[in-house]
């Protein structure tokens, strides 16, 4: 064994002599030595393939608990930038955060949510501080909450609708957001689990469809980005033309929470609604 066993050259370095000594025994005859220089050389090797593959494999990360539901989701939804399902809410706050959500939970965080809001409604000083609210994403034509699609309360009205392309348009404006937070930081302990959920979008875009390898950051920004031009424009016609409509026909919560809000009732009703 190597004396630096955590040193891959020194382990090389070691093998080359372990063969000279090995090629030199049998040169010389000497078949006495030949099983333990065989073993030897044996032993190097394997440490020289375990040390090489320690250095390849993507970095082993913690996965933790964390903090709450509600601050996971919003540290991942800060992330994505645009509406997202639970699932791929998940894979990108274990990618980036190295935190596990349970997609259960997040009905629970929308109601809470909406509790919040509610508390802060007659409080114009509450309602100056009011922090970002995990909502969900609504859709285009009755303004209901999409289901399991969530989004941030800061976020445009237009950016909260979903219309027939959005989750096709949202999913690719996504995998674009993580590839270029891949390219920008490619050196942190993260961009290997982050690059991997953005190839695996990646792997849905024409140029990758039928391949196994995942495309490299640059290539799914590449490709999600030309699939964009195509498709992102007439879903923002539609997304805006539904916003205006939604700001002429719904309130400031509706707006937020959905023209029939989670449909849950032991959330009290608001002032003035029998």
């Amino acid at each position: 064994m190597a004396k630096d066993s955590g040193d891959v050259e020194t382990v090389l370095a070691a093998i080359e002599q372990a063969q000279a000594a090995l090629s030199n025994a049998l040169r010389d005859g000497r078949d006495d030595l030949l099983v333990e220089l065989n073993a030897t050389l044996q032993r190097l090797e394997r440490e020289r393939n375990t040390l090489v593959r320690r250095r390849t494999e993507p970095r082993e990360r913690t996965i933790t608990q964390g903090p709450a539901a509600r601050s996971k989701a919003l540290a991942a939804l800060k992330v994505a930038q645009r509406p997202v399902a639970g699932r791929l809410l998940a894979d990108i706050a274990r990618a980036r955060f190295g935190f596990e959500i349970e997609t259960r939970a997040l009905a629970s965080v929308r109601r809470d949510e909406l509790r919040s809001w509610r508390a802060y409604q007659g409080h114009p000083d509450k309602a100056a501080t009011k922090p970002d609210l995990i909502v969900p994403a609504l859709s285009y034509d009755r303004f209901t909450p999409e289901r399991g699609m969530l989004a941030l309360s800061s976020w445009d009205l237009s950016v909260r609708i979903v219309a027939p392309a959005s989750r096709r348009v949202d999913v690719l404006h996504v995998a674009c957001n993580l590839a270029r937070a891949c390219i920008a930081s490619s050196a942190e302990s993260w961009t290997d689990d982050v690059a991997r959920v953005a190839g695996r979008i990646g792997l849905s875009t024409k140029p990758f469809a039928g391949t196994l390898a995942l495309p490299t950051p640059q290539q799914v920004l590449e490709a999600a980005s030309d699939e964009l031009d195509v498709i992102a424009p007439s879903d923002l016609r539609d997304r805006e033309e539904a916003a205006e409509r939604a700001a002429r026909v719904l309130d400031d919560e509706d707006q937020l929470f959905g023209a029939a809000p989670l449909g849950l009732v032991p959330i009290p009703a608001r002032k003035g609604v029998s």
